[in-house]
Protein backbone atom coordinates (compact mmCIF):
# COMPACT_ATOMS: atom_id res chain seq x y z
CA UNK A 1 0.00 0.00 0.00
CA UNK A 2 1.07 3.59 -0.50
CA UNK A 3 1.90 5.84 2.44
CA UNK A 4 -1.19 8.00 1.90
CA UNK A 5 -3.42 4.91 2.09
CA UNK A 6 -1.74 3.76 5.30
CA UNK A 7 -2.03 7.24 6.77
CA UNK A 8 -5.76 7.42 6.05
CA UNK A 9 -6.40 3.95 7.48
CA UNK A 10 -4.52 4.87 10.68
CA UNK A 11 -6.40 8.17 10.92
CA UNK A 12 -9.72 6.30 10.67
CA UNK A 13 -8.68 3.81 13.37
CA UNK A 14 -7.69 6.67 15.69
CA UNK A 15 -10.86 8.63 14.83
CA UNK A 16 -8.95 11.62 13.51
CA UNK A 17 -11.25 14.12 11.82
CA UNK A 18 -10.28 16.60 9.11
CA UNK A 19 -9.45 19.20 11.75
CA UNK A 20 -6.93 16.93 13.47
CA UNK A 21 -5.38 15.44 10.33
CA UNK A 22 -2.54 17.97 10.08
CA UNK A 23 -1.43 17.26 13.66
CA UNK A 24 -1.79 13.50 13.14
CA UNK A 25 0.36 13.67 10.00
CA UNK A 26 3.03 15.51 12.00
CA UNK A 27 2.97 12.72 14.61
CA UNK A 28 3.40 10.10 11.87
CA UNK A 29 6.23 12.12 10.27
CA UNK A 30 7.96 12.37 13.66
CA UNK A 31 7.71 8.58 14.11
CA UNK A 32 9.10 8.08 10.59
CA UNK A 33 12.04 10.34 11.47
CA UNK A 34 12.60 8.16 14.54
CA UNK A 35 12.69 5.02 12.37
CA UNK A 36 9.11 3.73 12.72
CA UNK A 37 8.14 2.14 10.49
CA UNK A 38 11.38 0.59 9.37
CA UNK A 39 11.16 1.23 5.64
CA UNK A 40 13.92 1.22 3.02
CA UNK A 41 15.09 4.55 1.64
CA UNK A 42 14.08 4.44 -2.05
CA UNK A 43 16.19 7.37 -3.21
CA UNK A 44 15.07 10.43 -5.08
CA UNK A 45 11.67 10.01 -6.70
CA UNK A 46 11.30 6.36 -5.62
CA UNK A 47 8.19 5.12 -3.88
CA UNK A 48 8.01 2.78 -0.92
CA UNK A 49 5.43 0.03 -0.73
CA UNK A 50 4.18 -0.20 2.85
CA UNK A 51 3.40 -3.63 4.28
CA UNK A 52 1.30 -4.99 7.13
CA UNK A 53 4.49 -5.09 9.20
CA UNK A 54 5.01 -1.36 8.72
CA UNK A 55 1.37 -0.71 9.64
CA UNK A 56 1.69 -2.83 12.78
CA UNK A 57 4.82 -0.94 13.88
CA UNK A 58 2.90 2.32 13.60
CA UNK A 59 -0.16 0.94 15.41
CA UNK A 60 1.94 -0.05 18.42
CA UNK A 61 3.85 3.24 18.52
CA UNK A 62 0.62 5.25 18.26
CA UNK A 63 -1.03 3.17 21.00
CA UNK A 64 1.93 3.89 23.29
CA UNK A 65 1.67 7.59 22.48
CA UNK A 66 -1.99 7.40 23.54
CA UNK A 67 -0.64 6.56 27.02
CA UNK A 68 1.44 9.77 26.89
CA UNK A 69 4.64 7.97 26.04
CA UNK A 70 7.35 10.09 24.53
CA UNK A 71 7.43 9.25 20.79
CA UNK A 72 11.18 8.54 21.04
CA UNK A 73 10.54 5.91 23.74
CA UNK A 74 7.68 4.40 21.75
CA UNK A 75 9.84 4.21 18.60
CA UNK A 76 12.73 2.76 20.57
CA UNK A 77 10.55 0.03 22.05
CA UNK A 78 9.07 -0.88 18.66
CA UNK A 79 12.50 -1.04 17.00
CA UNK A 80 14.34 -2.82 19.79
CA UNK A 81 11.60 -5.37 20.53
CA UNK A 82 10.32 -5.85 16.98
CA UNK A 83 11.08 -9.60 16.67
CA UNK A 84 8.82 -10.37 19.65
CA UNK A 85 6.26 -7.68 18.77
CA UNK A 86 6.01 -8.96 15.20
CA UNK A 87 5.27 -12.48 16.44
CA UNK A 88 2.68 -11.12 18.89
CA UNK A 89 0.99 -9.12 16.12
CA UNK A 90 0.66 -12.28 14.06
CA UNK A 91 -0.84 -14.12 17.04
CA UNK A 92 -3.17 -11.21 17.86
CA UNK A 93 -4.52 -11.17 14.29
CA UNK A 94 -5.43 -14.86 14.58
CA UNK A 95 -6.79 -14.86 18.14
CA UNK A 96 -9.28 -12.31 19.46
CA UNK A 97 -8.83 -10.69 22.85
CA UNK A 98 -5.02 -10.61 22.90
CA UNK A 99 -3.57 -7.73 24.89
CA UNK A 100 -0.12 -6.20 24.78
CA UNK A 101 0.53 -5.51 28.47
CA UNK A 102 3.43 -3.70 30.06
CA UNK A 103 4.96 -3.62 33.48
CA UNK A 104 4.76 -0.27 35.26
CA UNK A 105 8.55 0.11 35.00
CA UNK A 106 8.09 0.58 31.26
CA UNK A 107 6.22 3.82 31.95
CA UNK A 108 8.02 7.14 31.66
CA UNK A 109 11.70 7.71 32.12
CA UNK A 110 12.46 4.31 33.69
CA UNK A 111 11.91 2.45 30.40
CA UNK A 112 15.48 2.80 29.03
CA UNK A 113 16.94 1.30 32.22
CA UNK A 114 15.26 -2.06 31.49
CA UNK A 115 17.64 -2.99 28.70
CA UNK A 116 16.75 -3.83 25.15
CA UNK A 117 17.05 -7.57 24.64
CA UNK A 118 14.17 -8.42 22.26
CA UNK A 119 14.18 -12.04 23.41
CA UNK A 120 13.41 -11.17 27.05
CA UNK A 121 9.65 -11.05 26.55
CA UNK A 122 7.58 -11.01 29.71
CA UNK A 123 10.59 -11.11 32.04
CA UNK A 124 11.39 -7.62 30.81
CA UNK A 125 7.91 -6.39 31.67
CA UNK A 126 6.32 -6.72 28.25
CA UNK A 127 4.12 -9.51 26.98
CA UNK A 128 1.10 -10.68 25.02
CA UNK A 129 -1.74 -11.92 27.21
CA UNK A 130 -5.33 -13.08 26.89
CA UNK A 131 -8.12 -10.94 28.29
CA UNK A 132 -8.35 -13.14 31.41
CA UNK A 133 -4.62 -13.00 32.06
CA UNK A 134 -4.42 -9.22 31.91
CA UNK A 135 -6.11 -8.67 35.27
CA UNK A 136 -5.34 -11.93 37.04
CA UNK A 137 -2.32 -14.06 36.18
CA UNK A 138 0.14 -11.35 35.22
CA UNK A 139 -0.72 -9.22 38.23
CA UNK A 140 -0.44 -12.04 40.76
CA UNK A 141 2.48 -13.84 39.12
CA UNK A 142 4.67 -10.85 38.47
CA UNK A 143 3.46 -8.70 41.34
CA UNK A 144 2.52 -5.89 38.98
CA UNK A 145 0.80 -2.86 40.40
CA UNK A 146 -2.70 -2.54 38.92
CA UNK A 147 -2.68 1.22 39.39
CA UNK A 148 -0.27 1.55 36.47
CA UNK A 149 -0.83 -1.31 34.10
CA UNK A 150 -0.70 -0.52 30.39
CA UNK A 151 -2.81 -2.90 28.35
CA UNK A 152 -3.65 -2.46 24.67
CA UNK A 153 -6.16 -4.73 22.99
CA UNK A 154 -3.81 -5.55 20.14
CA UNK A 155 -6.33 -7.89 18.49
CA UNK A 156 -8.91 -5.13 18.21
CA UNK A 157 -6.39 -2.49 17.14
CA UNK A 158 -5.15 -4.69 14.30
CA UNK A 159 -8.68 -5.81 13.36
CA UNK A 160 -9.79 -2.16 13.06
CA UNK A 161 -6.71 -1.27 11.04
CA UNK A 162 -7.17 -4.12 8.58
CA UNK A 163 -10.88 -3.37 8.37
CA UNK A 164 -10.08 0.21 7.30
CA UNK A 165 -7.51 -1.06 4.80
CA UNK A 166 -10.08 -3.44 3.29
CA UNK A 167 -12.79 -0.75 3.27
CA UNK A 168 -10.46 1.49 1.26
CA UNK A 169 -9.86 -1.34 -1.23
CA UNK A 170 -6.15 -1.39 -0.49
CA UNK A 171 -4.04 -4.47 -1.28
Amino acid sequence: MKYKQLELALAAVHRIDDKGLKTFRARLRHLRNLGVPDVPKPGSGGQVEYTDEHAHQLVIALELEAFDWDPAHAADLVKSRWPALKQWCEEARINQGMFLAMHPDFIGESYPALGRNPEQGTEAGLGLYTRDQVCSEIVSRAGWDLRRLIAVNLSDSLRWLHGEIEKAGIK
